[in-house]
């Protein structure tokens, strides 16, 4: 066990694979083959940070019935504006953004390569734990930004509840001294 997150125990085992997956992303994205002490240590860092984020909105989404939809994440694709998207390699070489149908054709020749074609398929397969990698945390981020959303109106809802009883009470109170300066 490596910690402790809202009383769930973090095995070493899962807490190795989320860095690994951190790691195996990182030399990705810059295109190398290890990275520094210094940078695995920061790494450690940011799974362990990212771990506790995502488990806590996971486990407050999940008690209000939060998710996210294949059709959410699919807008987000198509609409292809995310930061996070415009680091994968599925980049339109035309407009310089990212490109869902790129996306779709890679996906696709991953998937006949694996069944005709292992050699390939194993060139592949870093582009493609890349692109999961991405996905998954685009479904964290998305989660994340439903519950602040959530959370963000169910303040301002309470906010204007409390602004609507203090005028009801302030009404009340004057139209309580309009009656008494009658008598």
């Amino acid at each position: 066990q490596v910690g402790e997150v809202l009383g769930e125990k973090i095995n070493v085992q899962d807490f190795q694979k989320l860095f690994d997956e951190y790691q195996d992303a990182i030399k990705f994205t810059m295109q190398r083959d290890n990275l520094s002490e210094t940078e695995l240590n920061q790494v450690k860092d940011q799974v362990w940070q990212q771990l506790i984020t995502n488990r806590v909105i996971e486990t407050d989404a999940q008690k209000v019935g939060l998710t996210v939809t294949e059709k959410e994440l699919q807008n987000v694709l198509n609409d292809g504006t995310d930061p996070m998207l415009s680091q994968t390699p599925f980049i339109n070489q035309q407009t310089g953004r990212f490109d869902v149908t790129i996306l779709k054709q890679f996906l696709d020749g991953y998937e006949k390569a694996k069944a005709s074609n292992p050699q390939q398929a194993e060139q592949m397969k870093t582009a493609y734990n890349y692109w999961m990698f991405v996905e998954k945390n685009l479904r964290a981020q998305l989660l994340g930004q439903k519950f602040q959303t959530l959370y963000a109106s169910c303040i301002l809802t309470r906010q204007k509840q409390n602004l609507h009883l203090k005028m009801k009470m302030r009404k009340h109170k004057s139209n309580w001294h309009l009656w008494h300066i009658r008598l």
